[in-house]
């Protein structure tokens, strides 16, 4: 038998704010929240920007798609509280730090040592640990006989689950790949980060004692440069409301293409988009994909080409157009960050890999930046490195 699965503030403002709700039970199903990660999302959606349409959301959920939690002290939950607390359920309650993650491992446990199978969807950071060490006791108490629902802990994941982790049939996107994913997840990684040919990431794994062809490097970055996107999708912050727009040159086989790109206010590289036409259509296709990461701009600064206003009249009437001198340096600066990786290159030969390299490059971008919940607790210099371990393993 199992319980709803029970999220946590974090993922649900992740997902709210953007109006992924229905991505979020297509894959969750109908779910539960305790009341103090209810308080949690309606607070935060009021301080931050970021995250003012997760408020709308969730009210607008009904009871068939979200279940509420009651916090009240019963004997079981408070026992639970002050195991992975240390302190009693009522002064617990008093420090607000981390609270709805408490209650969400609470909650869980309460219901797996009842004999029921339940999802945790959190972010990485204390509370997963707290919930990884209850999963341990958990499984302690399956070897001793007693009646728990069943338990696994998904990697360093968001995803923490007493139940089925993998369909069955389900494979990985590293298998049938001769070398393991920990190999292609770091030549991967090199290469989008660092102003690096494939030829060199040949020799820095050679270095390492894996001998690998600068081909098979260059099929690598192809094949799982949008496996990672994708995978780390669900985690990414929501784009500001204020853009900045504009197209740079990128030379393919021996032609001059278009490579649209934007960043908000907070640094993010929301979208890209590589065209052979600097047009209408073009500015049209690029703004209807950025929309689609879920925030309607508030403002919006380009150049003044004139196929701009016609574009934002159509897609987002309600944006304010900037075209003042200097006003677009932000997203400038932020080209030259893409030509300096696309230097060591020596020009690209074909139109998907421009695509797929300026779309990775943007990912790694964002990543370090800290626009994904992935990796939060490590430093900056590691997180890239602990967020491409942790995506390899939910891949």
């Amino acid at each position: 038998m199992s319980v709803r699965p029970i999220i946590d503030a974090g993922p649900g403002l992740n997902f709210l704010s953007i109006n992924k709700e229905r991505l979020l039970i297509a894959v969750l199903g109908p779910f539960s929240a305790p009341e103090t990660v209810q308080a949690e999302v309606l607070r935060k959606s009021q301080q931050d920007d970021r995250f003012r349409a997760a408020a709308t959301v969730w009210r607008k959920l009904t009871v068939n798609w979200i279940q509420i939690l009651s916090d009240d002290a019963t004997p079981e939950l408070a026992t639970v509280v002050q195991r992975v607390s240390g302190l009693p359920i009522h002064q617990r309650r008093k420090q607000p730090k981390d609270l709805g993650e408490t209650m969400v491992i609470a909650h869980a446990v309460v219901a797996a040592e009842s004999g029921q199978s339940v999802t945790i969807l959190m972010d990485d950071g204390p509370g997963a640990a707290i919930a990884t060490s209850e999963i341990s006791r958990l499984q302690r108490l399956v070897s001793s006989g007693h009646p728990v629902g069943w338990h696994c802990c998904v990697g360093r994941s968001r995803v923490l689950e007493t139940g089925p982790v993998t369909a069955p049939g389900t494979a990985s996107v590293f298998a049938g790949f001769r070398f393991p994913r920990e190999v292609i997840s770091v030549a991967v990684r090199w290469y989008l980060r660092y102003g690096l040919s494939y030829r060199d990431v040949e020799e820095l794994l050679a270095e390492r004692g894996v001998t690998v062809d600068h081909v098979t490097v260059y099929r690598w970055v192809q094949r799982f440069t949008p496996e990672f996107i994708e995978a780390a999708r669900l985690c990414r912050h929501a784009p500001g409301d204020r853009w900045f727009v504009d197209e740079t040159y990128l030379k393919v086989a021996g032609k001059w293409t278009y490579l649209y790109r934007a960043v908000d206010q907070h640094g993010q590289v929301i979208d890209v988009l590589l065209s052979v036409r600097r047009d209408l259509a073009a500015a049209r296709r690029f703004f209807a994909r950025a929309v689609r990461a879920g925030t309607v701009p508030v403002e919006v600064t380009t150049d003044r080409a004139p196929v701009y206003p016609r574009v934002l009249d159509e897609l987002v009437s309600s944006a304010l157009h900037i075209v003042g001198q200097y006003a677009n340096n932000p997203i400038e600066a932020d080209h030259g960050r893409l030509k300096a990786r696309l230097r060591p290159m020596r020009g690209v030969k074909r139109h998907r890999s421009a695509r797929t390299i300026a779309a990775g490059h943007a990912f790694v971008q964002n990543m370090r930046r800290g626009h994904y919940d992935i990796a939060t607790e490590v430093s900056d210099h590691h997180r890239l490195r602990e967020a491409f371990d942790d995506l390899a393993i939910t891949m």
